[in-house]
């Protein structure tokens, strides 16, 4: 991506519907050459606009980061992780731990259940879990507390739809679902006003000339949280940072050009006032990755390439 691409970027990840006029006055083109390299960015497969929901609105409350030591083969105890359906996260790490995953779950005593499962995995020698309490930043999901905000089966059409194609004309979903129009544009308002729905760019990092994806964990001073959590989301190389409770008091990612660059931005987190502790791993094979909760089916675009990987 040149500068003009990545300013189109932007904006689309902050609106992923902004018009061709929105996107011509930010970058400074005329309508038609907005369009021919917003067109042309999707076709290269460098971006794709897509409508993510909530996990709350899904029915999912409880969500989990585990950090997984085995025991053999990191990537047989992945293929089998991949395969449980609760489990939206799956990598092979660097670091202390072989394995990063992530499970969603109802209520606690099903995520309960399901780290009790996973650790009884052949091969998983030991689970250590932050529950997630609260999305401080992410680049593409709704943040916000992890609370109930529940859709119904006609907001999830609409919903299926925009994970398709998250420019899809209020026209072409109204025909597709047999909707109005007008009801369409309603329901797609209404939720992402109340934060259940977020239509945004994802771009693939290495579009963007980011070439490493490192995931940190922080021990916290409680007095101090509020602000380090703030310094933290301001660092432009972090992506994603959710606080949460037990192993880690907050969990983030960030994206760097090289190793050197991830090694200057993860000490540049380890000095923020308040940080008593920061472990890193780096993120070196994605083997499933699935934030889509309304279909639970994985999209290879998304594939080791999404940058809310924690």
């Amino acid at each position: 991506m040149d500068d003009l691409d990545i300013l189109i970027y932007e904006e689309l990840r902050r609106d992923g519907r902004a018009s061709m006029e929105q996107l011509a006055r930010a970058t400074g083109l005329s309508r038609v050459a907005a369009r021919s390299r917003v067109l042309r960015l999707i076709q290269d497969g460098q971006l794709r606009i897509t409508g993510i929901v909530h996990p709350s609105s899904q029915g999912f409350s409880a969500l989990a980061h585990l950090s997984i030591s085995v025991c053999g083969s990191a990537y047989m105890a992945a293929a089998v992780l991949a395969a449980i359906e609760e489990v939206t996260l799956v990598s092979v790490v660097a670091g202390h731990n072989a394995l990063i995953a992530e499970v969603n779950a109802p209520d606690i005593t099903e995520l309960d259940s399901s780290i009790k499962h996973i650790s009884g995995i052949p091969g998983v020698a030991a689970v250590n879990t932050s529950i997630y309490l609260e999305r401080i930043k992410d680049l593409y999901e709704p943040t916000g507390p992890i609370q109930a905000m529940e859709i119904d089966d006609v907001d999830r059409k609409i919903v299926t739809a925009l994970e398709v194609d998250g420019r899809a004309s209020y026209a072409h979903i109204a025909r597709n679902i047999n909707l109005s129009q007008s009801t369409v544009r309603s329901r797609i308002n209404q939720m992402t006003g109340r934060g259940a729905l977020q239509i945004s760019a994802v771009a693939i990092p290495e579009a963007l000339g980011l070439q490493v994806m490192c995931g940190f964990g922080l021990n916290l001073n409680p007095s101090e949280e509020a602000a380090t959590l703030l310094a933290i989301k301001n660092n432009l190389s972090v992506s994603y940072l959710s606080r949460a409770l037990g192993h880690w008091g907050a969990i983030g990612t960030l994206l760097a050009k090289s190793q050197s660059d991830a090694a200057y931005q993860l000490d540049s987190i380890r000095a923020i006032s308040g940080v008593n502790n920061l472990s890193a791993w780096t993120h070196l094979d994605v083997v499933k990755e699935n934030y889509q909760y309304s279909t639970f089916k994985t999209s290879p675009f998304l594939a080791g390439h999404n940058r809310t990987i924690s």
